[in-house]
């Protein structure tokens, strides 16, 4: 983890570390209500896979700690707070099927005590699948100073079409990740609409658009199917040119017994 992180996005074993006590008396009181409710179950965990750059860009993280994503209620942060002496919690994050544009990402935290950090693609240590299913889970941290909005977070959470949580870092345990950059898999799984593309209660999703940053050869995969359509679209094409043949050769048979 890179330093000053541990702010808004520290491991298990660094609740609030480097970031005042007030910080880490309010990370504690959150764990300990969570602990106390249903909630207490962690959603998952999932593998950063690749961060956003500006507006459209992804770059892929090569590697970095599996983060534990835990379901999280404006409530849970009221009495975690209240708990914690008025000390809020420092971060807060939304976890998403689709991912928001940039500058609409960060609208929906106007009116909040936090602001949008960092939106990172990730996708779930049990997706086993050479190209996993990704998720859009976006930083929040408080802001530094004192005062602000208090709309719902639970709100502005279904406005970027996904759920409330409080993520944290674990342990990096040297995941490989998948053998294409993520930009690559991004577009291919918005191309193939594999992802929900509900628009949220705000401008909606974004289709990236410019060059495919994949490899440089297509896949064998990707070829086989480009024959595939290939093949198909000589076969409906030779059908169609029979089919007209037959219909003129109708016409003039017609034609014939009419004289």
């Amino acid at each position: 983890m890179t330093a000053g992180q541990s702010y808004y996005r520290p491991n298990a074993g660094a609740w609030g570390r480097g970031s005042g006590a007030g910080a880490g008396l309010a990370v504690e009181a959150l764990r300990r209500t969570l602990d106390a409710t249903t909630a207490g179950a962690p959603l998952g965990v999932y593998v950063p896979w690749g961060k956003r750059q500006g507006g459209v860009t992804w770059t892929t993280e090569p590697g970095g700690a599996d983060i534990i994503v835990y379901p999280l209620t404006d409530a849970l942060i009221r009495a975690a707070t209240a708990e914690a002496f008025g000390n809020e919690p420092p971060w807060i994050g939304v976890l998403a099927p689709q991912p928001t544009e940039s500058g609409a990402a960060d609208a929906v935290f106007n009116g909040t005590r936090y602001d949008l950090f960092e939106t990172q693609g990730v996708y779930s240590v049990e997706d086993a699948r050479p190209a996993p299913q990704i998720e859009f889970l976006y930083w929040a941290k408080l802001h530094d100073e004192v005062g602000g909005g208090r709309n719902s977070l639970e709100t502005l959470a279904s406005r970027l079409g996904g759920r409330l949580v409080f993520p944290i870092e674990g342990t990096d345990p040297g995941r490989e990740r998948p053998p294409f950059p993520f930009q690559f898999a991004l577009n291919q799984q918005l191309a193939a609409g594999q992802m929900d593309t509900s628009a949220p209660s705000l401008s909606g999703v974004i289709a990236l658009s410019g060059p495919l940053a994949g490899p440089a050869e297509p896949s064998t995969g990707m070829l086989l199917i480009a024959a595939g359509l290939a093949v198909g679209a000589v076969g409906v094409t030779s059908i169609l040119a029979s089919s007209r043949s037959r219909t003129r050769s109708t016409s003039r048979s017609r034609g014939k017994r009419r004289r």
